[in-house]
């Protein structure tokens, strides 16, 4: 299987990234806040890449000071995103 174009995006897993961080208007509000804040794409990718870790990597853990308003939404991303990956693997 390559990894390329995926319903108009760069790959599947920016489309799936996109596609579970746009679903739920509170999880949007949520992202779109954190991006505003800074005026360069490069700086909002980070932010967001970090902020995405983080919502996993607490929902994983079971951190007890989360969020756990996104614990549905960071368990199907992980979902999709694990199952992608798997389908690369030989």
């Amino acid at each position: 299987m390559e990894l390329s174009e995926y319903n108009g995006w760069e790959n599947k897993f920016t489309w799936l990234m996109h596609l579970h961080l746009s679903n739920k208007q509170a999880l949007m509000e949520e992202v779109v806040g954190l991006v505003g804040q800074v005026s360069r794409n490069q700086v909002a990718g980070r932010l967001l890449e970090t902020w995405v870790k983080a919502s996993l990597f607490n929902w994983l853990c079971a951190a007890p000071v989360r969020d756990t308003g996104f614990d549905a939404d960071m368990h199907l991303l992980a979902w999709d995103l694990v199952g992608s990956a798997l389908a690369y693997g030989d």
